[in-house]
């Protein structure tokens, strides 16, 4: 997302235009790290009406514990492609970014896997 990716670079102090072949390992850190890590105040909610995500996707019975698809192996479905059912304010992104931890901690392992071998 645009927006987000600018207000991390903007509260790092690196240009949003620069390539990334030229950010140093410093920065490239510093952005890894405000990722893990990114605090930001809320300043308040909106109605049913502005919500993100509310129904609909691949059903979680579908999907094994590594968010791939059970009826064929290397295909994975996370974020709003998984039809999760969760009031807004907060749930649906946390929902969100643990299916984004899952498939990273996941892929690190195959990968790990598949080198070691």
């Amino acid at each position: 997302h645009r927006t987000l990716a600018r207000a991390l670079l903007k509260r790092l102090r690196i240009p949003a235009d620069m390539p990334c072949s030229q950010l140093s390992d410093l920065q490239l850190k510093q952005i890894a790290d405000i990722c893990q890590d990114f605090r930001f105040p809320v300043r308040g909610t909106a109605d049913f009406s502005q919500a993100q995500a509310t129904a609909g996707g691949v059903h979680g019975n579908a999907l094994d514990e590594h968010l791939q698809v059970k009826k064929h192996s290397g295909l994975y479905i996370t974020g709003e492609a998984v039809d999760i059912h969760a009031p807004c304010g907060g749930y649906q992104l946390q929902i969100r970014f643990l299916n984004g931890i899952i498939r990273t901690a996941h892929g690190t392992v195959r990968k790990r896997l598949t080198e070691s071998v």
